[in-house]
C-alpha cells in the first residue's frame, strides 16, 4: 500500500470515528430538543457551582445537579421528565480510560466501575465514552468534563428500557471536584 492510500486510508478511519461517537449526541440532541417542543418539560434553576481549576486531577467525585429521563411507551405515549439530581459519580482516569461508578451501582453492591474510553483528554475537557450496545440493556453513555470549572454532562442512551423495548435516554448536568 502505497504511502497516499496509507494517508487517505487513516483519515477515513478517524472520519468513521468522528462519526460513530457525535451521531448518538445529535440522537440526544433531537430528543431532548422534541421533548422540549411537545412537551415543555418543568424548568429547573440551579445556582451556578463555582469550583477550582482541576486540570492536574487524576479522579473526581462528581455530584448531579440536574437531571432529565425520556422515553416512550405504547400505553403512555412519550414522556419527559426533569429532576433535581441526587446521584454522586466517583471518576478515576487510567491511561487512556476512564473508570465511572455511580451511587446508585454502589447501592446495589457493585464494587468497580465501568471502563469507558477517553477520546479527548487536554488541559481544558476529559471526553468518555461507554459502549454497551452488546449489553443486556444496550446503552451508550457520553461523558464530558470541563476541567477549568468543575461542570460536566453524562448522557445515557439505551435501546431498551427495563419495562418496555422502546428506546430512552437520560441526561444528567453534574460537578465534579
Amino acid at each position: 500500500m502505497s504511502d497516499k492510500e496509507k494517508m487517505e486510508n487513516s483519515k477515513f478511519k478517524k472520519t468513521k470515528t468522528l462519526i460513530k461517537f457525535s451521531l448518538p449526541a445529535i440522537f440526544i440532541s433531537v430528543l431532548v430538543g422534541l421533548a422540549v417542543y411537545l412537551i415543555k418539560p418543568t424548568e429547573i434553576r440551579v445556582d451556578f457551582p463555582y469550583t477550582l481549576d482541576s486540570s492536574g486531577k487524576q479522579s473526581y467525585s462528581c455530584e448531579a445537579l440536574t437531571g432529565t429521563y425520556m422515553y416512550g411507551d405504547e400505553n403512555e405515549g412519550i414522556i419527559a421528565k426533569t429532576f433535581k439530581g441526587t446521584d454522586k459519580i466517583a471518576i478515576e482516569i487510567e491511561n487512556d480510560n476512564l473508570k465511572f461508578l455511580t451511587g446508585a451501582a454502589v447501592g446495589i453492591g457493585n464494587a468497580e466501575g465501568d471502563t469507558w474510553n477517553i477520546v479527548k483528554n487536554n488541559d481544558k475537557n476529559i471526553v468518555a465514552v461507554y459502549n454497551g450496545l452488546n449489553e443486556p440493556l444496550g446503552d451508550f453513555n457520553i461523558f464530558m468534563l470541563n476541567k477549568k470549572n468543575g461542570i460536566g454532562v453524562w448522557s445515557k442512551i439505551e435501546t431498551n428500557l427495563i419495562l418496555t423495548d422502546n428506546p430512552g435516554a437520560q441526561a444528567y448536568h453534574l460537578i465534579c471536584r
